[in-house]
C-alpha cells in the first residue's frame, strides 16, 4: 500500500547503502574462494539479490542524492530571480 501513497516514508541514504555493500561483500567473499561451484552459487545469489532487493536500495538511494543536490540549486536559482 505505501508504494501508492503520496505520504512521505523517513528512510536513511546510509541504510539503503549499507545494504548494498555488505551484500557485496558477502559476494566477493565467496567469489574469493576460488571454488567455481561456490562461485557461480554467488553470481546467482547476487543476481537474484539484485533484482528482488537490492537494485531498489540502490535506486532509492540515488533518488535522495539527486533530490539533495538539486534542491539547493533550484531553491538559489528561485531566490535569485526575486
Amino acid at each position: 500500500d505505501m508504494q501508492y501513497s503520496d505520504t512521505p516514508i523517513a528512510a536513511f541514504i546510509s541504510e539503503n547503502l549499507a545494504d548494498v555493500y555488505q551484500d557485496a561483500g558477502n559476494f566477493i567473499s565467496l567469489f574469493r574462494q576460488g571454488n567455481e561451484e561456490v562461485m557461480l552459487g554467488a553470481i546467482v545469489l547476487c543476481r537474484k539479490n539484485f533484482s528482488e532487493f537490492w537494485g531498489q536500495q540502490l535506486l532509492n538511494a540515488l533518488k535522495a542524492l539527486h533530490a539533495v543536490r538539486y534542491s539547493d540549486e533550484e531553491f538559489l536559482e528561485t531566490n535569485e530571480e526575486e
